[in-house]
């Protein structure tokens, strides 16, 4: 039973000293602001594509479009199905500009 303890206790230190690094880490990029919204994986309108990989991971696939004056991606997230994707996140010149969540 002391030894349980002790591991659940080892794991909750582990876990708070690896979350106030990389809250330290997010800070020193981006901001304290936006590492406030990072740190629970949290998307809004206007973040970078890379903030959303630090908020929510790699999208599996990507999609691009290249206009002649602007630049599409649509990441992909969550795959449901041959070419289907629950989570759909769409950046616009490297700024998200909308988002679906079909989950």
């Amino acid at each position: 039973m002391g030894i349980a303890i002790a591991l659940v206790v080892g794991w909750i230190v582990w876990r708070a000293l690896a979350n106030a690094a990389r809250r330290r880490q997010l800070t020193a990029r981006f901001g304290p602001e936006i590492a406030e919204l990072i740190m629970p994986r949290r998307i809004w309108q206007g973040a970078t594509e890379e903030m959303i990989i630090e908020s929510i991971g790699r999208p599996i696939d990507i999609d691009e479009r290249v206009m002649k004056t602007k630049r599409k991606h649509v990441f992909k997230y969550h795959q449901v199905g041959k070419g289907k994707f629950g989570l759909r996140r769409t950046f616009e010149d490297g700024l998200l500009i909308g988002w679906d969540d079909k989950r």
